[in-house]
This record gives structure tokens, sequence and C-alpha cells, in this order.
């Protein structure tokens, strides 16, 4: 009996109590991330290096309208341009030709109501002495023309400047010769009619 208790305290007791010092002492281990997990960033995905240098979008280029497209407006206006300078050289034909004949209805489309006419004296008068002077067979004229005439286009108003050359006599008074014109026009209601007339005679040399 004795020698068993002897062993107890001699042998089993201090076993046990160095393995369980033992197991206090060591702490449980705790699961961690290994180096590699833990040293590895989450990685975050990055656009891919061709995509990132690939450059902007290029602009869809904004239709643009043909040089033959850009062009006609142009061609058309100048064509505009030419017809309503054909048509006012024409009223002044028509105009000398009603002088000459004493055509009073020509005369009466050509002229507008608030016409201005400013004779080569200077003396200024209307559409009615105008139409008044034609009915009573004034100008007495053998012949009369008109040339060289420029006309100039601002939109619905045409300036025309020519030469004339008459012969024959205005109440009595001889008026043979050639002078210069300068005549105003303007489109209205789709007709273009005089509204100021001046005539300037070339002094005889």
């Amino acid at each position: 009996m004795k020698n068993w208790v002897d062993r107890l305290f001699t042998v089993i007791f201090p076993l046990a109590l160095s393995l369980l010092v033992a197991g206090q002492a060591r702490p449980v281990a705790v699961a961690e991330p290994s180096m590699a997990t833990a040293q590895a960033p989450v990685a975050v995905a990055e656009p891919s290096k061709a995509k990132a240098q690939s450059p902007a979008p290029v602009p869809v280029a904004e239709a643009e309208p043909s040089k033959a497209k850009a062009q006609r407006p142009v061609a058309e206006a100048t064509k505009e341009k030419k017809n309503i300078e054909k048509n006012i050289k024409d009223l002044e034909d028509q105009w000398n030709d009603a002088v000459l004949k004493h055509d009073v209805a020509t005369m009466s489309r050509i002229l507008a109501k608030d016409v201005i006419d400013t004779s080569g004296t200077g003396h200024v008068q209307g559409k009615a002495e105008d139409l008044a002077d034609l009915k009573s067979g004034e100008p007495k004229l053998e012949s009369s023309s008109v040339d060289d005439m420029k006309v100039r286009v601002y939109g619905t108003v045409a300036v025309v400047i020519g030469h004339y050359t008459q012969k024959g006599s205005y109440k009595g008074k001889d008026i043979t010769g050639e002078g210069r014109f300068t005549d105003m026009f303007v489109e209205r209601q789709g007709r273009w009619e005089c509204v100021s007339t001046q005539a300037t005679p070339i002094a005889k040399q």
C-alpha cells in the first residue's frame, strides 16, 4: 500500500500535473489565413490595356450637302436676277414705243400711280400729267430709241440707267438730241412698275 501511494505521488501525480499545466499553457490554435492569402489583395477588375488605350469613338459625321446642291440656290438666284434685268429692259423698250405711238394704255401700265417724272429742265410732274401729254399728242417725235441699259436689282427694287436718242419737239420746243436717263422700278403684287424717272440731256459740243 505504501509503495502504491509513493508511486502515486512520485510518478503519476507529477505526470498528470505536467499534462494539466501543458494543456493550459498552449493556446488553442486559431485558423489564420495563409501568407499567400493574407498578402494577396482583392483583385479589382480593370479594363484591359488595349481597351484602356483605345481612342474615343469618332463622332458620326453630319451629312453635308453636296457641292452641286450647295451651289443650286446661287444658280437659281443668278437666273432670277437675269430674268428681272431682261424684264426691266423690255419695259423700257415698251415705254419708248408707247411715247412714239402715244399708247396711253401701255404707259399707264408701266408708270406707278405715285411715279415722279423729272425732266431735263428740272420740271417735275406725275402720272396724270404724263398720260395727259400722250393723250394730247405730246411729245411729237419722229424717232426715239434707248440703248446701253444697265440694270441693278436690289430685291424688289431695280434701278436702270441708259442712253436715249430722239428727234422731235415737246410743246413747240425742239428736244432733238441725246441724253442719259435713270429709272427706278419696284415690284408690287408680282408686277414691276416705274416709281421714278429722270432724264438728263447731253450738251451738244
